[in-house]
């Protein structure tokens, strides 16, 4: 899997990443199989029958600083897998 690999050439772990995608059944998804904290940017409704569901949604990419922020100082995250 791409994100595998991803974090294999980048010498990181599933906990250390934060992927933002704009699609839920290949991007999200695929974080999600990974292990991978998933950012949703919000183009399009939210399809429920997918089953897919982000751990995080963001209506403009200029609020990723700010959840990156969010994140590393919340001391109750978890990593996803």
């Amino acid at each position: 899997m791409i994100f595998n690999k991803a974090l294999k050439l980048g010498n990181c772990q599933a906990h250390d990443v934060v992927d933002v995608g704009v699609s839920l059944a290949s991007d999200i998804a695929g974080t999600h199989n990974s292990g991978i904290t998933s950012v949703w940017i919000l183009h399009q409704t939210l399809d429920a029958q997918l089953g897919i569901n982000p751990y995080h949604a963001l209506l403009h990419p200029s609020e990723i600083p700010s959840l990156i922020h969010q994140l590393q100082q919340d001391e109750n995250f978890v990593t996803r897998n």
